[in-house]
């Protein structure tokens, strides 16, 4: 080709890769949209211009609107374990559940950060599944399987909780803004009082931020219930009284579902799930041996209509325990045997049920959640791996020969282990540097407590003395009334005493009167005086 023609093609991007093609740009986009990612890594190859438009962020967006139309592209990922004596090996499946051949699921490498931990899965969106370690909510990662196990560990969260105090998490995806969102509830126990906080994780600023609630509830176990358009749901309590909490991912607030009442009779039979882009639950009515009855509820918010039933299914010879995900178009509900790894494939629409065994996780079946490959991307993201035995691969298809290249030897699988196990030194010693701060706090605040102590003891010291001077003057009071009662004693007897010689005084008077009345004849009466008493 003439180089000055290649200078020409090269104003566009996909110029220089597409100068020989035949077919117009769009359509082969087009094309290339509809390819698994795998076959978009391969052809990342081709030339460098063809990568940078492959790796673009509108390609990555073609690319989730065009994929998932084809049903042979819709998978679940199944998280299975089995025991090994005391221990238990989680290990993750992916299974195409709407596919013309028999494929048997095929086991994938989990992010290393979980590997010496027990996660559960929160949610998939547009690709990237979401995973956290229940309780504290702490360690959360996000993980694309498909774009070569690429994950990311969150931040620590702003609001930390004690282990008495309980974490919900929900996953999301703001379509608008291309942005993650990883929602963190925790119930805080603060003064006697439960109170509801709530950040975000924003995978675009790749931080946490506090938001308001606006109410006051109180979610139901450790993850939402379901992820319609991007946006979750949770199971919860407001005033006593049980309701479906949402959270607009778009306008950041959360908002108040009714709950189905009276429609089902216990919360196993109840799945809420993605009814073809509404928010609808599936009540499963069943005996032994049978599904008797599968129901399709749908919530219409549109002229308080409330929940309508959509579907109704049944009787199904299908011996199943739980439903756990529904495909986005409605048309495939699966569900499982969660002790014995028998996976069910239920088909809507011409009511054909397959079965599948998952041999490795005979012991049980932890979770499934619905997943569709993509080329969503978080900044930070790294390839993860974990270890396997050197008869399986890693890789979205166990079995293909491409995949060799993921194997992991022993010197490496160590050296990843050894910094999976750094990662959690590194963590525990930070929690150590934070309970040190907390307890350096606590130091502070008891010398502080120590100090107010002390002035109270010197308050109560000022106090007692004044107590002791107030004493002195009241002995100084009672000596001064005893002193005038002894005084007031003494002038008593005094008195008496002079009473006394007053009536012997008066008696001598009426002694003398009387003898002078013996010789009143001589004077006469009228020359004598009265007695004191008569005057």
């Amino acid at each position: 080709m003439d180089p000055k023609q290649i200078r020409k093609n090269s104003e566009s991007p996909t110029a220089g890769a597409m100068a020989d093609c035949i077919l117009p740009e769009d359509i082969m986009l087009c094309i290339l949209s509809r390819l698994p990612v795998k076959s978009i890594h391969r052809f990342k190859s081709v030339c460098k211009p063809l990568r940078d438009v492959l790796s673009s962020p509108e390609f990555a967006k073609i690319h989730r609107a065009q994929f998932p139309q084809n049903p042979e592209n819709q998978s679940v990922v199944i998280y299975g374990y089995k025991s090994n004596y005391s221990n238990y090996d989680y290990t993750v499946y992916l299974l195409k559940i709407k596919s013309d051949e028999e494929k048997k699921p095929t086991k994938h490498a989990m992010p290393s950060h979980q590997v010496s931990y027990h996660a559960e899965f929160i949610g998939c969106c547009n690709g990237l599944l979401c995973m956290a370690i229940p309780y504290s909510g702490e360690l959360i990662d996000l993980w694309n399987p498909a774009l070569n196990n690429m994950s990311i560990r969150l931040p620590l969260p702003n609001l930390k909780v004690t282990d008495d105090e309980m974490v919900s998490i929900g996953f999301g995806y703001n379509e608008e803004a291309d942005d993650f969102k990883v929602i963190r509830i925790a119930e805080l126990e603060r003064n006697k009082k439960i109170l509801i906080g709530v950040e975000v994780y924003s995978g675009n600023s790749g931080s946490w931020s506090i938001i308001d609630v606006g109410f006051h509830f109180t979610s139901i176990g450790n993850r939402s219930e379901a992820i319609v358009n991007g946006n979750p749901y949770w199971s919860a309590m407001v005033d006593e009284k049980r309701v479906l909490v949402g959270f607009d991912v778009r306008k950041m607030v959360f908002k108040i579902v009714p709950f189905p009442d009276r429609i089902y009779e216990n919360d196993d039979d109840l799945l809420f799930m993605d009814w073809k882009g509404d928010l609808g639950f599936l009540v499963c009515k069943k005996n032994d041996d049978r599904v008797l009855s599968l129901d399709v509820w749908v919530f219409d918010d549109v002229g308080n209509v409330g929940w309508t039933k959509n579907r109704s299914f049944g009787p199904i010879e299908l011996e199943v325990y739980e439903f756990l995900e529904c495909s986005k178009n409605g048309k495939i509900l699966v569900g499982a045997c969660l002790e014995d790894g028998k996976v069910f494939v239920f088909d809507t629409e011409n009511g054909g049920v397959k079965e599948i065994v998952i041999v490795e996780a005979r012991t049980g079946i932890f979770q499934i959640c619905g997943y569709t490959e993509s080329l969503a991307y978080i900044n930070g993201m790294e390839p993860q791996y974990c270890i396997f035995d050197d008869s399986e691969s890693v890789g979205v298809e166990a079995h293909d020969e491409d995949e060799d290249a993921h194997t992991v030897d022993f010197w490496v699988a160590f050296e990843r282990r050894n910094k999976v196990e750094d990662e959690r030194h590194a963590f525990v010693c930070d929690r150590v540097k934070a309970m040190e701060s907390e307890i350096f706090r606590w130091r502070d605040e008891l010398a502080g407590y120590r100090a107010d102590a002390e002035a109270y003891h010197r308050e109560v010291a000022g106090y007692r003395d004044d107590v002791d001077a107030y004493r002195r003057e009241v002995a100084a009071g009672h000596e001064r009334a005893n002193d005038a009662y002894r005084r007031a004693d003494e002038a008593y007897l005094k008195a008496d005493e002079n009473s006394a010689s007053l009536h012997r005084t008066e008696s001598m008077v009426r002694a003398l009167f009387e003898r002078s009345c013996a010789i009143t004849p001589l004077f006469g009466p009228e020359h004598m005086d009265p007695p004191p008493s008569a005057l």
